[in-house]
């Protein structure tokens, strides 16, 4: 059977570029698609000799690029019975890899686990010893099939390639943005990479990425080609607005990155040989890592440490100091967008495997262009000024920011073209708290700060919300909200407060306290009032103690409608001031 090999490209959204391609088995007629060649080929007891084809075809196809495609990584499909086979344990091999003039740590075997593993044990050291030539390895279609826990254990992936069922649908499924949240985490934790497979439409893929997913592939980004394509500029505007947008969510964004960003010195590409780099570093014994670029991108990251390296040994210099430094230095490299936000940046480069983790990060610019780098030392120390701040700001008892942040946000968001500021207050908190106590007033306070979070996660973090203090919160949007997002914290609220009251309470609908002149008073159960302003209240520009006295007069009328109601209520603001 004829097997020809297709490019699907795969997306790193922290460059917003391609990161590699996955290679996909294409026949002829009516065996086009893999489901029918693999049918055909359980059929005719030939799943080696196709597997083997369509391995020949991806190499021969990845081959065949020139050489602005050496910095990607090429994702190979591998089922487990054929990836046990003596055959190709023997066959498949760095040095096979290196003969076909590749780079085998760009290769990243892809098990499809398509049949139960039977030995679990076996095909652990399989792995391992393919991860010690310096191949990569993912698992495939997770979540879905035989590719469950007992797999991810032992392969230990390099990337785990969540199952499109999954992702397909997950903007409007908390249950599954549950799930992969999980997911991203434990990979965080493990030293692996969450890659999200079926994104279809703009709405899952900006759920994802504000889930923790780095990676990406899907019809939505680009369709299996015969051709390794680049992303449209269509593509690469929406993925850079994507990413500006949301890098806004949280305090991490009030450092920026520009006084930690260092321009080191940069060669062109077959300028610099290993005798000339070798005598850089002795005159400049203070540089510990440089650049080599092609037409501005960067293609090669070189420290110091690893160039001495790869010299070492009895012969090392005499036979490299007159070849290109390029065609020597082997060694992969972190690319970050420079809009990406701080500890973002962190938890990507510390995420890093083995040495990995401590070398410096390549920062790019909008168009891929090389930008600078950064030093993890540099990295680490911004980073910890950001987590004191953090610290010192949130409010102790809802971790939500505290004015110090929501200062910050006002300034910056009252510059925005559109915006809309909600300001939340718990009803009659006073007199709960005398009734109930501090403990299930704190309680109160904290279902509040629960429902807000629970809602900036459904809203892609469009949403920042923070903690005044007392019983008082705060919503900002760079967006006109959605009135059905206020009336749903309402309907909330008033759903799950009934936690927090006795059933005496509930049945009539009221508490008593007593009040500081011995009167007993009645109220109704505890509401929240929200009062909503947008830009286009605004006929002028105004200041924050400004917009403090609107926020007063509105809130006192959405409170007065809540204690007549006596449900949770919000006022959207129509007035012109």
């Amino acid at each position: 059977m004829l097997i020809s090999s297709y490019f699907q490209p795969i997306v790193d959204l922290a460059t917003c570029d391609i990161y590699g391609y996955e290679m996909l088995a294409r026949g002829a007629g009516e065996y086009f698609y893999p489901d029918k060649i693999f049918q055909y080929a359980k059929e005719n007891n030939a799943e080696w000799e196709i597997e083997c084809n369509c391995r020949i075809a991806a190499l021969n196809k990845i081959s065949s690029l020139d050489k602005t495609y050496n910095d990607k990584f090429f994702f190979l499909n591998v089922s487990p019975n054929v990836f046990n086979n003596p055959e190709f344990v023997s066959g498949f091999t760095s040095n096979y890899i290196k003969q076909q003039g590749l780079n085998h740590r760009k290769i990243v075997l892809e098990i499809t686990e398509t049949a139960t593993i039977e030995h679990y044990e076996v095909f652990e050291q399989l792995i391992k010893h393919y991860v010690e030539q310096g191949f990569k390895v993912a698992l495939d279609d997770f979540g879905a099939g035989h590719s469950g826990l007992t797999t991810l254990v032992a392969m230990t992936p390099h990337y785990m390639k969540v199952d499109k069922d999954i992702i397909i649908g997950i903007n409007c499924s908390a249950y599954k943005q549950k799930l992969l949240k999980t997911l991203c985490n434990f990979a965080s934790d493990v030293g692996s990479y969450v890659l999200a497979e079926g994104i279809e439409n703009f709405k899952d893929l900006e759920t994802v990425y504000r889930l923790g997913v780095r990676y990406v592939q899907g019809y939505f980004l680009g369709r299996p080609s015969p051709f390794a394509e680049e992303l449209t500029s269509e593509k690469k505007d929406i993925l850079n607005q994507l990413i500006s947008r949301l890098k806004i969510s949280e305090i991490s964004t009030v450092l920026f990155l520009k006084d930690i960003i260092i321009v080191p010195d940069v060669f062109t590409h077959e300028t610099l040989t290993c005798g000339e780099l070798d005598l850089f570093f002795k005159r400049n014994q203070m540089v510990d890592h440089i650049i080599i670029t092609r037409d501005d991108y960067p293609i090669k990251l070189v420290t110091r440490q690893m160039f001495y390296k790869y010299l070492s040994g009895r012969f090392g210099f005499a036979i490299f100091s007159s070849k290109f430094v390029e065609d020597i230095v082997d060694m992969d490299f972190l690319t970050i967008n420079k809009n990406v936000d701080l500890l973002t940046i962190k938890k990507i480069a510390l995420n890093r495997k083995g040495n990995e983790a401590f070398d410096p990060i390549v920062i790019v610019n909008n168009s891929g262009y090389f930008y600078g780098t950064i030093t993890m030392k540099k990295l680490i120390e911004k980073a910890i000024d950001l987590e004191i701040f953090n610290a010192t700001d949130q409010n102790p008892l809802t971790y939500l920011p505290g004015n110090g942040s929501i200062k910050k946000w006002l300034t910056n968001l009252m510059n925005k073209p559109e915006y809309t500021i909600v300001y939340i207050d718990i009803d009659h908190f006073k007199q709960y708290n005398d009734c109930y106590g501090f403990s299930c007033g704190d309680s109160m306070i904290l279902l509040v700060a629960d429902i807000l979070k629970e809602f900036k996660m459904e809203s892609s973090d469009k949403i920042l919300a923070g903690h005044i203090g007392g019983d008082d919160f705060i919503m900002l949007t760079d967006e006109i909200i959605d009135e059905n997002v206020l009336i749903n914290i309402c309907k909330e609220f008033d759903r799950r407060k009934i936690e927090l009251f006795n059933e005496k309470d509930i049945d009539n609908s009221v508490y008593k306290t007593v009040d500081r002149d011995g009167t007993i008073k009645h109220y109704p159960l505890t509401t929240i009032s929200l009062a909503a302003f947008t830009n286009y209240n605004f006929n002028k520009n105004i200041n924050i103690n400004e917009l403090g006295q609107y926020v007063a007069s509105l809130k006192t009328k959405a409170k007065q409608q809540s204690y007549s109601s006596g449900k949770s209520g919000y006022i959207f603001e129509r007035r012109i001031y």
